[in-house]
């Protein structure tokens, strides 16, 4: 298990949940939070997220985004992902907005949720994390 979750521009692979939990503490009511890595990779999936989407922590860690973006809003999503990474800046970042989502059940919700992309000190984005109200 890797408890160090960062690698160069990249969240190391095989970054344990762990790591970020001690980021959320002991709540009674857990964020919901979704962190993904520069390919969209989900790295981190609060018990929170378990909660909204009904994905266990197991089943959306190491998934693309593609488990919780509905087909119809995939080309969408992974236009302005891409534009986010490379340019590092969004326009929806800070910003509390709709995000559509499909659930476990195949249902589709629209949560609302804040953008937030993750830079190191020299500003290169490498990951971008939602928080969902």
């Amino acid at each position: 298990m890797n408890l160090s979750p960062f690698h160069g521009n990249e969240i190391a692979p095989g970054t344990s949940n762990a790591v970020f939990d001690r980021i959320e503490g002991d709540r009674v009511q857990p964020e919901t939070i979704v962190l993904a890595d520069r390919q969209g990779i989900i790295r981190y999936w609060s018990g929170g997220a378990v909660a909204m989407f009904g994905y266990s922590v197991d089943e959306a860690v190491g998934q693309p985004l593609d488990l919780i973006v509905p087909d119809e809003h995939r080309e969408a999503h992974w236009n302005g992902f891409r534009r986010a990474i490379k340019s590092g800046t969004a326009a929806a970042e800070g910003v509390p907005g709709p995000f559509p989502a499909m659930h476990a059940d195949g249902s589709v919700v629209t949560r609302t949720g804040r953008l937030s992309l993750v830079r190191q000190p020299q500003g290169d984005v490498v990951a971008a994390l939602v928080v969902f109200e």
